[in-house]
C-alpha cells in the first residue's frame, strides 16, 4: 500500500500540477509561455512594490493574528536531513509553482479570456484556491482568500505570473519554518 505521507509525495503532486498544467497549456490550448501564462520578467519596480505589499500583509496579519506560530525548531531537528530539504522544496519552491501556475497561469488568464470581469474572475479563482486549503482552520483559509487576493493582483498589475510565483514563495518561505 501507499504510504502518502512520505515527503517523496509532497514534492511529486506539484511536479506533476506543473508537467500537467504545461501540456495543457502547451499542447492542448497552445498558449505561448511568454504571451500567453505571462512567463516573463517584471519590471523590478514593480516586483520590489509587491514584495514590500504582501510582506507588509505578511508580517501584519501575523503579527495579529499570530498564524505562523512559535519559533519552534524541534520539529525540524528531529526529522532526517533527506526529510528537510523535501519538505522545503515541496513547499517552498515546487508547490508554490505549481498552484500559480494553474490558479493564476492556467485558470484566472483562461477566465478573464470568457469576458467574465477581471474581479469576479480573480474571486472565483481565488475562492476555488483557498478551498482546496480545507485542511486549515476557516480563520487561516480567510488569511489564504486574502493571500490570493494580493497574487492575483500582482499578477493583473505586473503582467508577470513570476511575480505572484515569487510572492508564494516568500510566503510558504516564512510559514515552514
Amino acid at each position: 500500500m501507499l504510504n502518502f505521507s512520505h515527503p517523496l509525495w509532497k514534492v511529486l503532486l506539484p511536479l506533476v500540477t506543473i508537467v500537467l498544467v504545461s501540456f495543457i497549456a502547451r499542447r492542448k490550448l497552445h498558449y505561448s509561455w511568454q504571451k500567453d501564462l505571462l512567463l516573463v520578467l517584471p519590471p523590478p519596480k514593480i516586483l520590489l512594490f509587491w514584495i514590500l505589499v504582501f510582506g507588509t500583509y505578511m508580517l501584519s496579519t501575523d503579527y495579529f493574528w499570530h498564524w505562523r506560530g512559535d519559533w519552534n525548531f524541534q520539529t525540524w531537528q528531529q526529522q532526517s536531513l533527506f526529510t528537510s530539504i523535501t519538505r522545503v522544496f515541496a513547499v517552498v519552491i515546487a508547490g508554490p509553482l505549481a498552484e500559480e501556475m494553474l490558479f493564476r497561469g492556467l485558470l484566472l488568464i483562461r477566465l478573464n479570456r470568457t469576458g467574465l470581469n477581471r474581479g469576479i474572475s480573480l474571486v472565483l479563482i481565488t475562492s476555488v484556491w483557498a478551498g482546496i486549503h480545507m485542511e486549515y482552520s476557516w480563520e487561516i483559509i480567510i488569511l489564504i482568500f486574502g493571500n490570493g487576493l494580493l497574487l492575483g493582483l500582482s499578477l493583473y498589475s505586473s503582467r508577470s505570473l513570476l511575480v505572484p510565483m515569487i510572492l508564494h514563495m516568500i510566503w510558504n518561505g516564512y510559514a515552514v519554518w
